[in-house]
């Protein structure tokens, strides 16, 4: 009997019975696992580094490559730009000294610097521009010279007596001709002249002063040809440079999009190769708990009981002397694995101060980028309050001379004109409306980015929506020889939302419709989608049988400033914000806008808008009212009107107006002076602007409020100033109603109709 075994009472026939055939197997299916997980691992490793070797050389070729190529795009951009500031100093710059030195300037740039040379398009786009300026430098040289025999003339003139037209001499109406910019205000001075000559002037005097008006047409005429060429090189230029940043961005797009598809498949990789090994993990960890595992925890039990004295019945071999060995190298490893947890202790200590240092570093961090948010957010706050402004004072400044122009031409028409006269006044008041729609579609965009846009809850009167929109495109339609008609849905139901919003995103489509269709047809219908215990899904469709959009077109032309191609903008016209303005409005009223179209086959625009359910009858169309005007001059002549307006162009138009209606009116040509009038006259009404000086149309409303016996006296604002928050102001002073310039005739007449018509509230 051995040592070991006579020890445990275990006969010596008990010990190393089949060991050394167990321990070759457990050999065998270690080293084939170990292989096995090595040759895994280096499929995976492979397949990783390739991909980041893939990765690495997308990265130097963007370094190398792509990184440059933009930069070099960046340059063309920044080179255009210069090349627009060269034409802009050319065009504006009344010294012909800086004039040659920014045309020499920009042919240097067109000529010299690379990115002019490399790329065909700006090249061509360059070459153009030049040619451009030239036309333009030579356009100007000629003005100088036109300019330099008026003021000559002029001098000439000077040296001659005065001759008095209403109280202004001849001399001052040439002057005021020096400094005219308009056809039509050379015109109106022309006659004011002739009508001077011919009271008797000097035959050389009226050569000299009709030569004088020649000059100064033909200095116009320049100006207004180098604008528009301006204005086209200006685009072309721009085009090129935005057509620039955006190749940059889809080649600096495409390469992100192809590294970040490397590195997905670095993770695909490193995810299935970490999958595979756990799996054959699990089935190895096995395999050692049922080979070797277990048969050690029970020589570890046998060892125990044999280390208390117990006896034991079976033991396998000598593998009671290994395990001996093994117990005895456990007891170290325990010995050892304290030692390491108590380093391990220390090291974690030391890493969560140094995590803690970093996390209040983080802080700090966090609290200086928060106090720069703010800054930042405080900045576009500020700027978007600017910009606010800046719109309602362009308004302003764009209305006012707007309604000289569309006023004065409605009054030359009640004159009486000849048809070529009325054609001519067509054509004014058509430019005028065109460039009042352009304003309000910025006025509008801007407000509905600024979150500023809202709506009204009125009863909407569905089935007039198309009838007014028809009215408002038929003649247009009917010059082209197109069929104009409306498709509405019986809706039987009281339904309340902004009639005027719904009107104006048809009239977006269906004014597209009538532009871009040249023979056929186009359709407005009306149609109830949805409705549930509130509210009601309607959706309008416009269908024309025009030029169709092309599918690549589709996806950006309800963006602002967009067009279906960059060529339509030259035959069409048009800002690109209609069908913006259009879906964003729909979005505002619940709902959302879409389009069907193909090149050639005409287009399909569509929008949808949610209306809430009033109680009572079906909304319908107010009947139509006998003439207003009509109605003021035989009804209401004589009344007495204070109009406080400062501008005397306004203030002329509105006397004119009101004045041809029976109207005795009353001028005060600021705030303070309307107050005065106010609390010394009886009036039936009072207009009031909203911008005069000493004291504006606001608190000359409030004031006269506070005037006894004056507090239901009607007072209407009539001003540039349309924006709705005006409009709040004006109410907020206690005006009585709103009219907004320039002043379309039958509103104020309709608007004064139906305060004159209303007693007057007893004062509080």
């Amino acid at each position: 009997m051995s040592g070991a075994a006579e020890r445990i009472g275990m006969p010596d026939a008990a010990v190393g019975g089949g060991r050394p055939r167990r321990a070759f197997r457990l050999r065998h299916l270690l080293t084939g696992a170990t292989l096995l997980f090595l040759g895994i691992a280096v499929l995976v490793l492979g397949a990783v580094v390739a991909s980041q070797v893939r990765i690495a050389s997308l990265a130097a070729d963007t370094r190398d490559n792509v990184l440059p190529a933009i930069v070099a795009r960046q340059e063309i951009s920044r080179d255009v730009e210069r090349l627009i500031l060269f034409g802009e100093e050319l065009l504006n710059s009344a010294d012909p000294v800086k004039r040659r030195q920014a045309r020499l300037s920009a042919q240097t740039l067109v000529f010299n610097e690379p990115g002019f040379r490399s790329d065909p398009k700006v090249r061509e786009v360059g070459s153009r521009t030049l040619a451009a300026l030239a036309e333009m430098a030579t356009s100007r040289d000629r003005r100088d010279a036109l300019n330099g025999e008026a003021f000559a003339l002029l001098l000439e003139i000077d040296a001659l007596p005065a001759v008095a037209l209403r109280g202004e001499p001849l001399k001052e109406l040439l002057i005021r001709a020096m400094n005219g910019d308009s056809v039509a205000a050379l015109d109106e001075l022309g006659r004011q002249i002739d009508t001077v000559l011919r009271a008797g002037a000097p035959s050389r005097l009226a050569v000299q002063a009709k030569r004088l008006l020649e000059l100064r047409r033909e200095i116009v005429a320049i100006d207004r040809g180098n604008a528009k060429t301006w204005d086209e090189i200006t685009h072309q230029l721009k085009s090129v440079t935005d057509t620039l940043a955006t190749q940059a961005q889809l080649q600096t797009h495409e390469r992100f999009s192809e590294i970040q598809e490397q590195a997905s498949r670095v993770e695909l990789v490193g995810l299935a190769g970490l999958a595979f090994l756990t799996t054959l993990l699990g089935i190895f960890a096995w395999g050692m708990h049922r080979l070797f595992i277990r048969p050690l925890v029970q020589a570890t039990d046998i060892l125990d009981q044999a280390l208390h004295g117990e006896k034991i019945p079976e033991l396998p071999g000598s593998a009671i002397v290994e395990i001996g060995s093994i117990v005895e190298a456990a007891g170290t490893l325990v010995a050892n694995t304290r030692a390491l947890e108590e380093e391990r202790q220390k090291v974690m200590s030391a890493r969560l101060e140094a995590a803690a240092e970093t996390a209040r570093d983080l802080e700090v961090l966090v609290q200086q980028r928060t106090r720069q948010l703010e800054q930042a957010m405080r900045a576009a706050e500020t700027a978007n309050v600017s910009k606010s402004t800046f719109l309602a004072n362009m308004s302003h400044e764009i209305r006012t001379p707007m309604n000289a122009i569309v006023g004065m031409a409605h009054l030359v028409r009640r004159g009486g004109v000849s048809a070529r006269q009325a054609e001519q006044l067509d054509k004014i008041d058509q430019a005028s409306q065109h460039l009042l729609s352009v304003i309000n579609d910025i006025l509008d965009l801007s407000k509905i980015e600024a979150g500023k846009l809202t709506l009204e809850e009125v009863d909407v009167a569905v089935g007039s929506l198309p009838d007014y929109v028809i009215s408002m495109l038929a003649e247009r339609a009917a010059a082209k020889g197109l069929r104009l008609t409306a498709e509405v849905e019986p809706i039987d139901l009281h339904l309340r939302g902004d009639p005027t919003r719904l009107t104006q995103a048809l009239l977006n489509y269906a004014t597209n419709a009538v532009k871009f269709t040249e023979k056929g047809s186009v359709v407005l219908r009306i149609r109830q989608e949805e409705e549930s215990e509130t509210d009601v899904l309607l959706r309008f469709v416009v269908e024309d049988t025009g030029i169709g959009v092309a599918p690549e077109a589709a996806e950006k032309i309800f963006d602002a400033f967009e067009q279906a191609d960059s060529s339509t903008t030259r035959k069409y016209g048009g800002t690109g914000l209609g069908l913006a303005i259009t879906k964003h409005l729909a979005e505002i009223m619940g709902g959302t806008v879409g389009m069907e179209s193909a090149p050639g086959r005409g287009s399909t625009f569509w929008f949808t808008a949610r209306l809430r359910k009033g109680g009572g009858d079906v909304a319908h169309a107010p009947a139509e009212t006998p003439d207003p005007e009509r109605v003021l001059a035989g009804g209401y002549r004589g009344a007495r009107i204070l109009l406080a307006e400062d501008e005397p162009v306004n203030q002329e138009l509105a006397l004119e107006l009101l004045t041809d209606a029976g109207m005795v009116v009353d001028v005060a040509a600021d705030g303070a002076a309307a107050l005065r009038m106010a609390s010394a006259h009886d009036y039936a009404l009072i207009l009031m602007d909203m911008q005069m000086p000493k004291m504006n149309g606001i608190e000359a409303a409030r004031e006269i409020r506070r005037l006894p016996g004056l507090g239901g006296l009607p007072i209407i604002a009539m001003t540039a100033n349309a924006y709705a928050e005006d409009k709040a102001r004006c109410f907020e002073a206690g005006m009585d109603d709103f009219i907004a310039k320039p002043i379309d005739p039958d509103i104020l007449f309709a608007t004064l109709l139906k305060w004159l018509a209303r007693p007057r509230a007893p004062a509080p």
